[in-house]
């Protein structure tokens, strides 16, 4: 069986701070990268007050564990496009069968 073609993935962070009651954001730095398959997605969704909505971005799949912790909220760069991740990372199975992380990122709406 042939493996399909993996993706280098940038991962960064920017620290959070609060001065003052207001929280300031930090230049992001890069935290490392990863290798995974990338799968390319768009949700519709309707918001409270009945707009439509379509949101652009991707599911990540790395074999294996981690290298390191990635947070809601961390940015990767994928095929040139900085995306935010929305959702923590999950398990990625078949069956009963751990076979590595799946990481879901969002790049924006259309309106």
């Amino acid at each position: 069986m042939r493996t399909p073609p993996t993706e280098t993935i940038a991962i960064s962070r920017a620290d959070e701070t609060t001065t003052d009651g207001r929280r300031a954001v930090g230049t992001p730095a890069t935290v490392g990268t990863v290798r995974a398959l990338v799968e390319p997605c768009a949700y519709d969704r309707l918001d409270t007050a009945g707009r439509r909505t379509i949101t652009h971005g991707c599911n990540l799949y790395h074999r294996g564990g981690l290298p390191f912790g990635i947070l809601v909220g961390d940015l990767l760069t994928v095929r040139g496009q900085t995306m935010r991740v929305t959702q923590p990372p999950e398990v990625w199975q078949r069956g009963d069968t751990g076979i590595g992380v799946k990481i879901h990122a969002e790049e924006g709406e259309d309106q």
